[in-house]
């Protein structure tokens, strides 16, 4: 299976992703060649520094939704 491309085409939805493994698999998922991803936390800033990060190193389009899903 080619692992680079896993995500190439599809949204992604990441629940908790301003930290640990939220964060992680966002990037991973950019990596991957996602085509959006959909990153949500409770945490504005943590979710700023997440698509700032997203943005300078992939081409993903983003979009940052800060709130509580719980």
């Amino acid at each position: 299976m080619d692992y680079k491309n896993k995500f190439k085409g599809k949204v992604v939805f990441i629940p908790g992703a301003s930290s640990g493994i939220g964060r992680q698999a966002s990037i991973d998922c950019a990596e991957n060649a996602a085509q959006t991803i959909i990153v949500v936390a409770r945490s504005k800033s943590k979710l700023e520094e997440l698509e700032k990060t997203l943005k300078s190193t992939f081409v993903s389009e983003r979009v940052v939704y800060p709130c509580d899903i719980s």
